[in-house]
């Protein structure tokens, strides 16, 4: 099949539910993933981390799931690229990675990644870290719109 036909490739999109974009090269795995999380989610998919920030730009994304290894634009860098963008910067990442090493995780950190896992792991791991992300911001949220300035705020249009 056409690439880009793949990538763009939606499951059911229902509009009370959150959408996770899953940046992946690995064909099997990214399909494992999609089909996983679309039972939650909303998914659309990208084989890497070029054609997850031109979505991400795109589309209203609640959330990023990336491999760090990837040609092209790896994981690291396109969650710094989604961060370091005021439009942008909200979006939680999550990073999968194979490498164990302290460096990575390091590396993880600094470009502001929600969290890493590590791989291999069990898809409950994942859907308990997206699932956490989603209760902070939910508690975050509220934390913020119930504080008295906000609706200043939102009267002086900001």
């Amino acid at each position: 099949g056409d690439a880009a036909e793949e990538t763009e490739k939606k499951y059911d999109f229902d509009n009370s539910r959150h959408t996770v974009l899953i940046a992946e090269d690995d064909r099997d795995f990214r399909a494992y993933l999609a089909e996983q999380l679309s039972s939650e989610y909303n998914v659309v998919v990208a084989p890497n981390g070029k054609a997850a920030l031109e979505i991400v730009e795109r589309q209203k994304i609640d959330i990023v799931i990336s491999d760090v290894m990837m040609p092209e634009m790896d994981g690291c860098q396109l969650c710094n690229a989604i961060k370091t963008n005021m439009d942008t910067s909200h979006i939680p990442v999550i990073l999968l990675t194979a490498a164990v090493g302290m460096q990575t995780r390091i590396e993880t950190l600094q470009v502001g990644a929600e969290g890493y896992i590590e791989k291999p792991f069990p898809i409950a791991l994942l859907m308990a870290n997206i699932a956490n992300v989603f209760k902070n911001k939910e508690i975050s949220y509220h934390q913020f719109a119930n504080s008295p300035l906000t609706h200043y705020n939102l009267q002086q249009g900001r």
